[in-house]
């Protein structure tokens, strides 16, 4: 250990170290953004949601629309929109560089 002290005082002696704020660091650093996602509406997300979990997307598909409209208690051309808008806005997100990262 004391080998290590004495390495670190003599390699401070080459460089210039000097006590630096949080904030100076930060302002020094590349900070990462988040990719943001598209913004779907909570009936977007619970319906995609369901459609997923149930197997709407597999080949062949586990569930049907109706299926789908039924647990939610809306029609099947609500359900369709639902999701069709839902994988638009997905998509629209991924186009726009939004999402890759």
């Amino acid at each position: 250990m004391r080998n290590a002290a004495k390495d670190l005082e003599s390699f401070s002696e080459l460089i210039s170290i000097r006590p630096v704020t949080i904030e100076k660091a930060m302002s020094n650093s590349v900070v990462l953004s988040k990719p943001k996602y598209p913004r779907l509406t909570k009936r977007e997300k619970e319906i995609l949601g369901s459609a997923i979990r149930e197997g709407f997307f597999e080949y062949p598909k586990r569930v049907r629309v109706d299926d789908i409209a039924r647990i939610h208690g809306v029609s099947k051309a609500y359900v369709s929109i639902t999701i069709r808008r839902a994988i638009r806005k997905i998509i629209e997100s991924m186009m726009n560089g939004e999402l890759m990262n």
